[in-house]
């Protein structure tokens, strides 16, 4: 990382080195003369290093932020007007949590960015934005931040953060850069699910049950559900008549006959009709009477 002073400082002696004049004792940067270019050279050479990293960094800094602004870092976290042209946290540690950004509506060169910062907060969504806040010139001072509000008018705006990244450390006065990527509104709620209705207990025999659930069907058509509690245990193939529509067998999830265990009085089932059968959800199985079996054997 360049520093803006070592960054000033190499570009002054470059002055020198193509100031034209001889090496002297008024121009010791001088490459012609007795010295100069066995003196010179290689420190010339480090310094347009040092130039070109410098302003390739600045450069980099700038464009990696969308919707950048400019601003000046205030250090001070009283909550009131940070002054024209800056910014503050309500936090001295901003690294750490979430708070509040004091942003100035105007930005460092003046501008009037109060509608913009507006705008920035007025997303349905609960995250406004993601932003990041970067030091001008170093790259290594920044902060992630999730945006979960704008609020006021007037000379400033308070702008709700998280913070998510980064390890801050700016000190007041330095030239800071604000970008953000703002969320998009948050969709329409979509309609419930049918679900499952509810069918109550079931009647008639073991092995040709009925349901009058609340929600009546219809016909034995589409893929309805009914959620019930099974008033008897069957013992074989079995139906299942719900609403009066008709008998229509009971079968287990894989559309296998069902038999002895797979319905057992008192518990619950939910039942999906598919091609005119009743199929349980779930494996089903004569393994409810064979688990059973299995429990009290040992």
């Amino acid at each position: 990382m360049i520093t803006r002073a070592a960054l000033l400082a190499a570009a002054l002696r470059l002055l020198n080195y193509y100031n034209g004049d001889e090496k002297t004792a008024q121009n010791p940067g001088g490459l012609t003369g007795v010295g100069g270019m066995a003196d010179n050279w290689d420190p010339c050479i480090q310094d347009i290093g040092t130039v070109a990293n410098g302003v390739g960094e600045v450069a980099g800094t700038i464009a990696a932020a969308q919707s950048t602004i400019g601003m000046v870092w205030d250090a001070a976290t009283t909550v009131a007007d940070p002054g024209a042209g800056n910014l503050r946290a309500t936090t001295a540690t901003p690294a750490v949590g979430s708070y509040s950004l004091l942003v100035s509506a105007t930005d460092s060169a003046g501008a009037d960015i109060g509608a913009m910062l507006t705008e920035l907060g007025a997303s349905s969504s609960a995250i406004r934005a993601r932003a990041r806040l970067v030091a001008v010139g170093d790259a290594a001072k920044y902060l992630d931040l999730r945006i979960t509000g704008v609020t006021g008018v007037g000379a400033y705006r308070t702008v709700g953060v998280t913070c998510i990244g980064g390890p801050g450390g700016f000190a007041t006065g330095d030239a800071v850069a604000l970008g953000w990527v703002r969320s998009g509104d948050k969709g329409d709620t979509g309609a419930a699910g049918a679900g499952p209705n509810w069918g109550g207990t079931s009647a008639g025999t073991a092995n040709a049950q009925t349901l009058a659930p609340a929600v009546a069907l219809g016909s034995l058509s589409g893929n309805p559900s009914y959620e019930f509690i099974a008033g008897y245990s069957i013992t074989g193939a079995a139906t299942l008549n719900v609403s009066g529509t008709g008998d229509a067998s009971i079968r287990k999830a894989d559309g296998t006959a069902a038999g002895k265990g797979d319905v057992v009085a008192g518990t619950k089932y939910t039942v999906t009709l598919v091609s005119g059968q009743w199929r349980l959800a779930g494996g089903g199985g004569a393994n409810l009477a064979a688990i059973h079996a299995a429990m009290f054997s040992i």
